[in-house]
């Protein structure tokens, strides 16, 4: 599914906003991590798997906008390749990381990991979107005051 969420995800992305994706997305991904580590049996596990890796593209479809959205075009370069290492890195990291977890625990803690750390990615996303709504806010009550007190 890592190759069908981009395609849907990302004009959705445009449609509703980056901020709506990210929070909806990594907050559903981080949801079926629970039932896939609860998983009775394969199939079960599969589709878990196969939804959550749905949802849990949101970042891939949606980096390089978000990036584009964020810096100007002299500064991308760098970041854009900052931001591919996870990509790249992830593939080949992962599976040793997975080996290590499997040969001293249970293999459902290699569920649970994602899912812990889409929590604290959802937690940083709210933090740093509070932050930006009350700077909004702020930005918006002044110029309100203004306009009330010069006119």
């Amino acid at each position: 599914m890592l190759g069908l969420g981009p395609l849907i995800l990302a004009p959705l992305s445009e449609t509703f906003g980056r901020k709506v994706m990210y929070l909806s997305c990594f907050s559903i991904f981080a949801l079926l991590q629970i039932p896939t580590a609860l998983a009775p049996n394969l199939p079960f596990l599969v589709a878990m798997r196969t939804l959550a890796g749905f949802f849990g593209s949101v970042g891939i479809a949606n980096g390089g906008g978000t990036i584009s959205d964020m810096y100007g075009a002299s500064e991308r370069a760098g970041i854009f390749g900052w931001y591919l290492l996870g990509p790249l890195l992830g593939p080949t990291i992962g599976p040793l990381l997975g080996g290590i977890i499997m040969e001293n625990l249970e293999w459902r803690v290699c569920i649970v990991t994602p899912g812990s750390v889409a929590l604290v990615k959802i937690g940083i996303l709210i933090f740093v979107f509070a932050v930006a709504f009350l700077d909004s806010l702020d930005d918006l009550w002044g110029s309100c005051c203004r306009r009330f007190l010069l006119s």
